[in-house]
């Protein structure tokens, strides 16, 4: 990542040029966009792949899910500054750690050697769109600006975005800057704040904070979208590659007109992390194994102080800052919740269901009970440790100063998969755990060496499962990332904290849609969140997209 981010980015010099208009056709460009993003989380993903179907690397495999568990733990304790860890066993526990992803990367180099020419480009990507769709790929990159100043030429980079726009009808490569990274960041963190709640938490008025979302939405909707949309021709399945910050925008919940949202608009809209996650992948056919944990026995102690709590009804799933003062309360909603699911599971005919709540929630029940499953769903609280994020709103699965859509400077830490995780059974007393392996944190960390290859989703209903440190060309480093590297075929996210019994609504509604009137994943995406928002519309409710539009799927639409 250090070298990614130093090195000379003749890339962003023809972006340039694209962005001038000084380029007939894009497509050259475009191509070696696409050949240029998420190459590290391809690489690390590929390695997961083969080590899986090795059996040779079983034991190296091991070794590697060991020393990675023993060093997430001893970090984890280190930042928290409690039970301070001596230097010398951390560096330890690091080393051990890179000797076995060293050894890994050379079994994996040794294994792909005859693949090293296969190259995924632009005809690859656009055969794979499906018919009547159209992708759009956001790129952040450093525009070049050479201007005069006397006799002088003055050359200056300014952080920009551009989008290209390809159609499964049409072979033309559309190319549309958006303009300064700088004005455009800024419209997505006030669009984030509103959408998260943050005027509801304020005053408590759902009126006054649908007004402001609004227009925080509006503002940014005129300068990421609109310039796009002349451009789709009529497409009905919208496939977003996004870049930058534009990875925490739910596209779906951006205003139109005086009360709807794009995502009322004929279509659909699907998330990729990369262009050529359209290019399927051969792997190995999931048999209908459900995996629902919910309900998880936190051992609650009397409730510590929150900082700076936020009115608003029900529990929230989620949580920055440190873990060492977090107190994760309980969430009955998510029992209920994973309860539905089954129900949803059984009456389609599928079996090997297993339900862990309670105290069978443990991080070691999870691990061991993930592997093979077709469907992990994740009902707990979901936590981003940050240096400066805001307090939980009350009534949500967050735990105040835990969650943050921020990025957090490169140097606060090694790895920021270290930074996101879910809660288990027994996490209020993590600190206290004799075993590293279930002191019931679930770090991103932990989950990337997980084998889920067979896994078709993931659903993370907790909250900010979708956050992270933002990374331009390579994505979001955190859950959503790990269970990528582990072999998840889609993860269903969440961009802010959720409302307990408002997920659990939105959740039975995603399950009904695709297990039971077999909507593609984009489908029932999109018909869970219009049917959550149009029973509120027909009560007279607040219609604000923290009710309904927190969550979003990355990876296989269908």
């Amino acid at each position: 990542m250090s070298f990614a981010a130093e090195r000379p980015r003749g890339l962003d010099l023809a972006l340039s040029i694209v962005a001038a208009g000084d380029v007939a056709d894009a497509s050259p460009i475009f191509e070696s966009v696409i050949q240029s993003r998420g190459v590290i989380l391809d690489e690390l993903a590929a390695r997961a792949r083969l080590m899986s179907a090795d059996p040779a690397s079983s034991a190296l495999n091991a070794s590697l899910v060991s020393s990675r568990q023993r060093f997430a733990n001893l970090m984890l304790r280190s930042l928290q500054g409690r039970d301070a860890v001596p230097r010398e066993l951390l560096d330890q526990a690091r080393q051990q750690k890179e000797d076995a992803e060293r050894a890994m990367a050379e079994r994996s180099a040794s294994a792909r050697a005859d693949l090293a020419g296969a190259r995924v480009g632009l005809d690859d990507v656009r055969g794979a769109l499906p018919q009547g769709s159209a992708l759009v790929s956001f790129v952040r990159y450093d525009r070049t600006v050479i201007s005069k100043v006397g006799e002088r030429t003055a050359i200056r980079t300014v952080p920009s975005y551009i989008t290209f726009v390809i159609r499964s009808d049409s072979s033309a490569v559309v190319a549309i800057p958006l303009g300064a990274a700088t004005t455009i960041d800024a419209a997505v963190h006030a669009w984030r704040e509103q959408a998260a709640g943050q005027t509801l938490a304020d005053n408590g008025d759902a009126g006054a904070a649908e007004v402001a979302y609004r227009a925080a939405g509006t503002t940014l909707r005129r300068q990421v979208w609109d310039p796009v949309a002349a451009h789709l021709g009529g497409a009905t399945q919208l496939l977003i590659a996004p870049d930058g910050a534009l990875n925490l925008v739910g596209f779906g919940t951006l205003p139109t007109g005086a009360r709807g949202y794009l995502a009322e608009q004929p279509g659909t809209i699907h998330y990729v992390s990369t262009e050529r996650d359209l290019i399927p992948i051969e792997r190995a056919a999931s048999t209908p194994g459900l995996l629902a944990v919910g309900g998880a026995s936190f051992d609650l102690r009397p409730a510590q102080p929150q900082l700076r709590p936020r009115p608003a009804a029900g529990l929230l799933r989620s949580g920055c800052g440190s873990l060492k003062s977090a107190h994760f309360d309980d969430l009955p909603g998510t029992r209920e919740e994973v309860a539905d699911i089954a129900r949803v599971w059984s009456r389609v005919g599928f079996d090997q269901t297993m339900i862990l709540t309670g105290r069978g929630a443990t991080e070691t029940a999870v691990k061991k009970a993930a592997i093979g499953r077709q469907v992990i769903h994740l009902a707990t609280h979901g936590f981003f440790l940050g240096s400066d994020c805001d307090a939980a709103p009350a009534g949500t699965r967050a735990v105040g100063g835990l969650t943050s859509s921020r990025s957090r400077a490169p140097e606060q830490t090694e790895n920021p998969l270290l930074l996101s995780g879910l809660a288990l059974s027994g996490a209020n007393n993590h600190i206290a755990a004799t075993s590293p392996a279930d002191d019931g944190i679930l770090t991103a960390e932990e989950v990337a060496s997980l084998n889920l290859q067979k896994t078709d989703w993931v659903v993370l209903s907790a909250c900010d499962t979708g956050i992270g440190e933002v990374r331009p060309g390579e994505g979001v480093f955190g859950l959503r990332r790990a269970f990528q590297i582990a072999g998840a075929r889609t993860v269903i996210m969440s961009l802010w904290s959720i409302d307990d019994q408002a997920a659990r609504e939105w959740m039975r509604a995603l399950y009904q849609d695709h297990f039971e009137r077999h909507l593609s994943t984009a489908e029932s995406m999109r018909e869970a969140s219009l049917s959550v928002l149009r029973a509120r519309r027909a009560r007279g409710e607040s219609t604000h997209p923290f009710y309904w539009g927190a969550f979003v799927a990355a990876g296989d639409w269908r």
